[in-house]
Formats: C-alpha cells, structure tokens, sequence
C-alpha cells in the first residue's frame, strides 16, 4: 500500500468523516411535513433538497469519491404513515429512499 492509500485507510479507520456531519437542515422536515405530493414525488424533492445542502468534502488525497457530511436522506413519511403504509410489507434497507447513485457522465463531464 503506498503512502496516499495509507492516509486515506487510517481516515476512514479513525472516522474523521464524523469531523463534517451536520444535521440536516430542519426547515426540510417543516417542508415535507406541509407536503401535498404523491410519495414519489416528495421522495424526489427530499433527495434534491439534500443535495442542495451537502458540503461534500474532497481531500486532497481522494480522486473520485467525496466524504458526505449529511448522515441520511429524510423519511418521506412520518412513523404511524410509513408503519401502516408498509403494514404486512417488509421493506428493503432503509425504506422507500436508499442506494442512489450519482450520475458519473455528468460528474465527470463537469469536473
């Protein structure tokens, strides 16, 4: 492993990612609260809304990834909604949002 492999490990070992964790911002919550959108449609402002405020952290050591600094995307519905929604259902991972992947094409296209 060479130094920069190195640096990067012992960040990852040590969590210095926690460093940048912010709480999401609360007038998101007021927003989806307030909400009169079909759950596919809140579940994409949620994620845009997200997106909108993460600081995404780049170290000079990385050369693709970036260190997130909001811990998770919102739930598109409150506890009693998504328990009798998801009532005899199990849901996968996180629920409703989870897995989403940015479009590399357009990153890199960016810069």
């Amino acid at each position: 492993m060479n130094e920069r492999l190195d640096v990067l490990r012992n960040r990852v070992i040590n969590k210095e990612y926690r460093l940048w964790v912010q709480d999401p911002p609360l007038e998101l919550s007021t927003e989806i609260a307030n909400s009169e959108l079909s759950g596919i449609r809140l579940s994409a402002q949620i994620t845009c809304r997200m997106c909108e405020h993460e600081k995404a952290m780049i170290f000079p050591e990385e050369r693709i990834v970036f260190t997130r600094t909001l811990p998770s995307i919102l739930p598109v519905y409150s506890e009693e909604i998504q328990r009798r929604l998801s009532h005899g259902f199990v849901l996968h991972e996180l629920g409703p949002i989870s897995n989403i992947c940015a479009d590399w094409v357009m990153a890199y296209a960016r810069g």
